[in-house]
């Protein structure tokens, strides 16, 4: 285990990696002059006549409200170029794809695309994009819970207010307006944490390649250790940290496409346990009663993403493939090679009243060995989940879902509060939906690990829930579910994505 001064002295260099960073893509990525106000004359388009088949060359892109955000990175996420042919009869179509594209960057709470200019004599036009952006900056003091989720905490954890974390996070969503995020994380209370991660989309004169670098080092006082009936089994110390761990990382991203990502990411971790939970506890923690673990990891990314709203999407679909190897050279304590798939379809129903969200998943181990229990991808964590099954945890090492859900608007408002003097959190657009869902899966354990009753056999659940879609990607769920234990349980979750 590499000492605290190592660490530092790690982190240091992370710090001056970015400085260096920052200062060249400034010289890369020069800001395009943004063409004077003045000189462009507004036309409404829904007052212009015009012969079927007409069209009109996008002979400029004008970008306002943009302050923060260079004009680059808006034309950059459009698929609308200057030079592009604009069929008249489908611009309506055309301008809110390229709306909804800029506000899938996040970085604006509202997007206008207007037609400024439009010659038809001559078959040209100018467009402008009128952005209203966000709160970039968000420091913060957070109270986060050391459990799984709410639920969890809420029933196995007693409520208990020892088992909060306490945190101060700085996140700057748009550093120097090239899209790019710093965030900063320190954490204490029942987990300790300090994170610095860094995020540039773009660092060529093309914008196609990108980098992200990270660092993690975190001592935790309790950890799951084993599985009994489905139920994740606990242990910790007082007096010591059951856990600790550091993580390092380096990844590089190609975005030839708004809609297609590519991300290949190396990483080294060093996590340490307690003697006594090797010895006593769980000797598979690490495997053969290992106390110290250390590993290179790499891993492949690739998504292609034509969801129409990303944060709730009601049309199109992404595709997530995945493939990681961690265990690289032979002096390392994991061997181990898996790939996953994902599938996320959504479909308008009667006229775009109702949406059929369906989301499905396989992951496998190709390395077929035994994973020591701190390496294993159970079902149960993150989003890989049955609903109606968030108190158990199934282990193995290949499993499969399919999720279900049938939602449809009830209402669409704005909830307007004019005692917040700020504009942009005054006027809070609202949408509620209500569905009913459906989920089925299974995982996979070779191995018949005792108290893992949940493998091996397919799992099912159904329900009801409500969805409510806060500005643009933040949404709170409540969802009412049966499994096969004949348990109904209620399920609160929510996604603020800044």
């Amino acid at each position: 285990m590499n000492s605290l001064s190592n660490t530092c002295a790690l982190c240091w260099g992370y710090w001056v990696l970015l400085a260096c960073l920052l200062v060249s893509s400034e010289v890369v990525l020069s800001q395009t002059p943004v063409e004077s106000r003045d000189t462009i004359e507004e036309s409404s388009f829904e007052t212009l006549q015009y012969e079927p088949g007409s069209y009109a060359i996008v002979k400029d892109i004008v970008t306002e409200g943009n302050r923060k955000t260079r004009r680059s990175i808006v034309l950059r996420e459009m698929s609308l170029k200057r030079g592009d042919t604009l069929w008249l009869d489908q611009i309506d179509e055309v301008m809110e794809r390229q709306r909804r594209v800029l506000l899938n960057t996040n970085l604006f709470m509202d997007v206008q695309l207007l037609v400024s200019t439009l010659n038809l004599k001559n078959k040209e036009t100018i467009l402008r994009a009128v952005v209203r952006e966000r709160w970039y900056v968000y420091p913060a003091f957070d109270i986060d819970l050391a459990d799984r989720n709410f639920n969890i905490w809420w029933t196995e954890g007693n409520r208990s207010l020892a088992r909060l974390n306490y945190e101060l996070k700085l996140r700057h969503a748009n550093l120097t307006g090239r899209r790019d995020k710093l965030t900063f994380r320190f954490q204490v209370g029942y987990t300790r944490k300090y994170e610095l991660k860094y995020e540039i989309p773009y660092i060529d004169k093309a914008q196609i390649l990108g980098l992200e670098l990270g660092v993690l080092v975190d001592q935790n006082r309790e950890w799951n250790t084993s599985t009994d009936d489905g139920i994740l089994q606990f242990y910790s110390i007082d007096t010591a940290n059951v856990l600790q761990r550091q993580r390092y990382r380096v990844g590089l991203v190609v975005r030839p496409k708004t809609d297609i990502y590519h991300n290949l990411r190396i990483e080294r971790q060093y996590n340490r346990i307690d003697r006594s939970l090797a010895e006593e506890v769980n000797p598979n923690f690490f495997g053969d009663g290992k106390t110290k673990q250390q590993f290179w990891g790499l891993q492949y990314r690739f998504v292609y993403d034509r969801r129409d709203i990303r944060p709730f999407a009601l049309e199109g679909n992404r595709t997530t493939f995945i493939l990681e190897k961690l265990g690289l050279t032979g002096q390392d304590d994991l061997n181990r090679l898996n790939l996953s798939l994902q599938f996320d379809h959504f479909q308008p129903l009667l006229g775009k009243h109702l949406n059929l969200m369906t989301v499905a998943k396989v992951k496998t181990d190709i390395e077929r060995s035994e994973v020591p229990f701190f390496n294993r991808e159970s079902l149960g964590f993150n989003a890989n989940f049955l609903r109606g099954y968030q108190y158990y945890v199934i282990d193995g090492l290949d499993y499969a879902f399919v999720k279900n859900t049938l939602r449809g608007q009830v209402l669409d408002t704005r909830i307007r509060l004019p005692f917040i003097p700020y504009k942009r959190f005054n006027d809070i657009p609202m949408r509620l939906f209500l569905g009913v869902h459906g989920d089925i899966g299974a995982m996979n354990d070779p191995f018949n690990t005792p108290g893992n009753i949940l493998a091996n056999k397919w799992l099912k659940s159904y329900g009801v829930g409500a969805y409510a879609v806060l500005w643009y990607g933040k949404v709170l769920r409540f969802e009412a579910t049966r499994n096969d234990f004949g348990e109904w349980g209620g399920y609160f979750g929510y996604s603020l994505s800044f």
